[in-house]
């Protein structure tokens, strides 16, 4: 029970932060910001209650936050990981970020974009890698936002990462560096 205490707890405080962070033009944006972000930390929850609070397939989660089954415009590439309870709601709030921003600004606000997740186990370290590319990135550039600064401040608070991003030749690699995030096999 301390432990699921715990989790209710820090769900909450993301909650929290989302709430009392997100901007936007209008209430109505501001309502569904909050509401899209929300609905991203209940399906990773969704996940983890399936998974009985326990490891979770990197696979799965990256389902659950792309919002179906990836298809031409989004491939996946990488090995099968397992990646700890504490991880999970984390990830799926940095990969929420990642998935909206293309929508709305990079590789799939077009019929012409695609994207490229692949990732890499290096001794329970998981280097993810999101490389989008389309015309709406040509002369694109990097926006400080709340969707960059939540996304850098979890990867770098909550799972002791690091978050990288750049933006050349109407591509847009964001580069995610974290250590123990992959649970070792035995």
């Amino acid at each position: 029970m301390m432990e699921v205490d715990h989790r209710a707890m820090n769900a909450l405080a993301l909650v929290q932060s989302i709430v009392s962070l997100t901007r936007a033009g209008t209430d109505e944006g501001l309502a569904r910001a909050i509401k899209r972000r929300v609905d991203s930390l209940a399906r990773a929850h969704r996940l983890l209650s399936e998974h009985r609070w326990r490891s979770v397939p990197l696979h799965d989660l990256l389902v659950t936050q792309l919002a179906g089954e990836p298809g031409p415009r989004i491939m996946l590439e990488g090995p099968a990981v397992l990646l700890p309870a504490h991880v999970v709601q984390p990830l799926a709030l940095v990969l929420h970020e990642l998935v909206s921003n293309a929508g709305l600004h990079g590789a799939l606000s077009s019929n012409e974009g695609n994207v490229l997740l692949s990732w890499t186990d290096n001794l329970g370290a998981l280097h993810l890698n999101w490389h989008e590319e389309g015309p709406t990135l040509r002369n694109a550039q990097i926006a400080e936002n709340f969707g960059l600064e939540i996304g850098r401040a979890v990867t770098e608070r909550q799972l002791n990462g690091q978050l990288s991003m750049a933006l050349k030749d109407g591509a847009l690699d964001a580069s995610l560096w974290l250590p123990g995030a992959v649970e070792l096999q035995t």
